[in-house]
Protein backbone atom coordinates (compact mmCIF):
# COMPACT_ATOMS: atom_id res chain seq x y z
CA UNK A 1 0.00 0.00 0.00
CA UNK A 2 1.40 3.35 -1.03
CA UNK A 3 0.70 5.96 1.59
CA UNK A 4 2.96 8.69 0.26
CA UNK A 5 0.84 9.60 -2.84
CA UNK A 6 -2.30 9.60 -0.71
CA UNK A 7 -0.60 11.77 1.92
CA UNK A 8 0.55 14.23 -0.75
CA UNK A 9 -2.94 14.45 -2.24
CA UNK A 10 -4.43 14.99 1.21
CA UNK A 11 -1.85 17.67 1.99
CA UNK A 12 -2.56 19.47 -1.30
CA UNK A 13 -6.31 19.29 -0.60
CA UNK A 14 -5.84 20.77 2.89
CA UNK A 15 -3.68 23.57 1.45
CA UNK A 16 -6.27 24.27 -1.27
CA UNK A 17 -9.06 24.56 1.30
CA UNK A 18 -6.88 26.86 3.42
CA UNK A 19 -6.20 29.08 0.41
CA UNK A 20 -9.90 29.22 -0.49
CA UNK A 21 -10.72 30.18 3.11
CA UNK A 22 -8.18 32.97 2.73
CA UNK A 23 -9.91 34.24 -0.42
CA UNK A 24 -13.26 34.40 1.38
CA UNK A 25 -11.53 36.08 4.33
CA UNK A 26 -10.11 38.74 2.00
CA UNK A 27 -13.56 39.45 0.57
CA UNK A 28 -14.96 39.70 4.12
CA UNK A 29 -12.22 42.16 5.07
CA UNK A 30 -12.90 44.27 1.98
CA UNK A 31 -16.65 44.34 2.69
CA UNK A 32 -15.92 45.14 6.34
CA UNK A 33 -13.79 48.14 5.34
CA UNK A 34 -16.48 49.39 2.95
CA UNK A 35 -19.18 48.97 5.61
CA UNK A 36 -17.17 50.76 8.29
CA UNK A 37 -16.17 53.63 5.99
CA UNK A 38 -19.77 54.06 4.84
CA UNK A 39 -21.02 53.89 8.43
CA UNK A 40 -18.54 56.50 9.64
CA UNK A 41 -19.27 58.78 6.69
CA UNK A 42 -22.99 58.36 7.28
CA UNK A 43 -22.64 59.21 10.97
CA UNK A 44 -20.65 62.40 10.45
CA UNK A 45 -21.88 63.67 7.09
CA UNK A 46 -25.55 62.66 7.09
CA UNK A 47 -26.02 62.21 10.87
CA UNK A 48 -27.42 58.74 10.10
CA UNK A 49 -25.63 55.46 10.91
CA UNK A 50 -26.19 52.21 9.06
CA UNK A 51 -28.84 50.23 10.93
CA UNK A 52 -27.37 47.14 12.60
CA UNK A 53 -23.82 47.98 11.57
CA UNK A 54 -22.39 46.77 14.88
CA UNK A 55 -23.96 43.32 14.35
CA UNK A 56 -22.55 43.17 10.83
CA UNK A 57 -19.08 44.28 11.94
CA UNK A 58 -18.92 41.71 14.74
CA UNK A 59 -19.98 38.84 12.48
CA UNK A 60 -17.72 39.92 9.62
CA UNK A 61 -14.79 40.15 12.02
CA UNK A 62 -15.45 36.57 13.12
CA UNK A 63 -15.54 35.45 9.47
CA UNK A 64 -12.42 37.42 8.57
CA UNK A 65 -10.33 36.31 11.53
CA UNK A 66 -11.18 32.62 11.67
CA UNK A 67 -11.03 32.07 7.91
CA UNK A 68 -7.52 33.53 7.84
CA UNK A 69 -6.10 31.12 10.47
CA UNK A 70 -5.50 28.03 8.27
CA UNK A 71 -3.77 29.95 5.47
CA UNK A 72 -1.64 31.90 7.94
CA UNK A 73 -0.50 28.58 9.36
CA UNK A 74 0.10 27.14 5.88
CA UNK A 75 2.26 30.14 4.99
CA UNK A 76 3.96 29.95 8.40
CA UNK A 77 3.33 33.63 8.99
CA UNK A 78 2.83 33.35 12.73
CA UNK A 79 4.88 35.62 14.93
CA UNK A 80 8.06 34.05 16.23
CA UNK A 81 11.08 35.60 17.87
CA UNK A 82 14.01 34.51 15.74
CA UNK A 83 16.79 36.17 17.74
CA UNK A 84 17.73 33.00 19.63
CA UNK A 85 16.14 30.56 17.20
CA UNK A 86 18.50 31.52 14.36
CA UNK A 87 21.54 30.84 16.56
CA UNK A 88 20.73 27.14 16.85
CA UNK A 89 21.75 24.51 14.30
CA UNK A 90 19.10 23.21 11.88
CA UNK A 91 18.44 20.00 13.84
CA UNK A 92 17.92 21.84 17.16
CA UNK A 93 15.53 24.23 15.37
CA UNK A 94 13.60 21.26 14.04
CA UNK A 95 13.38 19.75 17.54
CA UNK A 96 12.16 23.09 18.95
CA UNK A 97 9.61 23.22 16.12
CA UNK A 98 8.40 19.73 17.01
CA UNK A 99 7.80 20.83 20.60
CA UNK A 100 6.17 24.19 19.88
CA UNK A 101 4.11 23.02 16.90
CA UNK A 102 2.98 19.93 18.82
CA UNK A 103 1.78 22.06 21.73
CA UNK A 104 0.14 24.55 19.36
CA UNK A 105 -1.64 21.75 17.49
CA UNK A 106 -2.92 20.32 20.77
CA UNK A 107 -4.25 23.70 21.91
CA UNK A 108 -5.92 24.42 18.55
CA UNK A 109 -7.47 20.95 18.53
CA UNK A 110 -8.95 21.61 21.98
CA UNK A 111 -10.25 25.01 20.85
CA UNK A 112 -11.86 23.47 17.76
CA UNK A 113 -13.44 20.71 19.82
CA UNK A 114 -14.82 23.15 22.41
CA UNK A 115 -16.20 25.47 19.72
CA UNK A 116 -17.93 22.51 18.07
CA UNK A 117 -19.30 21.34 21.41
CA UNK A 118 -20.56 24.85 22.16
CA UNK A 119 -22.36 25.06 18.80
CA UNK A 120 -23.91 21.63 19.38
CA UNK A 121 -25.18 22.72 22.83
CA UNK A 122 -26.75 25.84 21.29
CA UNK A 123 -28.41 23.78 18.54
CA UNK A 124 -29.76 21.28 21.09
CA UNK A 125 -31.00 24.01 23.46
CA UNK A 126 -32.32 26.85 21.29
CA UNK A 127 -32.47 29.79 20.98
CA UNK A 128 -28.89 30.37 22.16
CA UNK A 129 -27.04 33.64 21.87
CA UNK A 130 -27.78 36.02 19.02
CA UNK A 131 -26.80 39.43 17.71
CA UNK A 132 -28.24 42.43 19.52
CA UNK A 133 -30.05 44.15 16.66
CA UNK A 134 -30.98 41.56 14.03
CA UNK A 135 -31.18 38.64 16.48
CA UNK A 136 -29.17 36.41 14.15
CA UNK A 137 -27.98 33.27 15.94
CA UNK A 138 -24.27 32.95 16.65
CA UNK A 139 -24.02 29.18 16.23
CA UNK A 140 -23.35 29.22 12.44
CA UNK A 141 -20.35 31.45 13.10
CA UNK A 142 -19.24 29.26 15.98
CA UNK A 143 -19.44 26.24 13.65
CA UNK A 144 -17.39 28.15 11.07
CA UNK A 145 -14.80 28.99 13.74
CA UNK A 146 -14.63 25.32 14.76
CA UNK A 147 -14.12 24.20 11.15
CA UNK A 148 -11.44 26.82 10.57
CA UNK A 149 -9.62 25.82 13.75
CA UNK A 150 -9.86 22.21 12.56
CA UNK A 151 -8.14 23.14 9.31
CA UNK A 152 -5.56 25.13 11.25
CA UNK A 153 -4.93 21.96 13.27
CA UNK A 154 -4.46 19.99 10.04
CA UNK A 155 -1.98 22.59 8.76
CA UNK A 156 -0.12 22.40 12.08
CA UNK A 157 -0.13 18.61 11.83
CA UNK A 158 1.49 18.78 8.38
CA UNK A 159 4.07 21.21 9.72
CA UNK A 160 4.63 18.97 12.75
CA UNK A 161 5.27 15.90 10.56
CA UNK A 162 7.69 17.89 8.39
CA UNK A 163 9.54 19.06 11.51
CA UNK A 164 9.72 15.52 12.90
CA UNK A 165 11.22 14.37 9.58
CA UNK A 166 13.75 17.22 9.69
CA UNK A 167 14.74 16.45 13.29
CA UNK A 168 15.19 12.74 12.53
CA UNK A 169 17.21 13.29 9.34
CA UNK A 170 19.38 15.83 11.06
Amino acid sequence: MQLKPLALKTEKWIHAVSKSFHSVSSVALFLLMILMATDVAGRYVFKQAITGSIDLVVLMMAVFIFLSFPNTTYRRNHVRTDVLYELFPERIRAILDVITIGLSALIILLISWQLGARALRIIQNPPGISTSYFYWPHYPFIILASICCGFMFLELLIWFIQSVNKSIKG
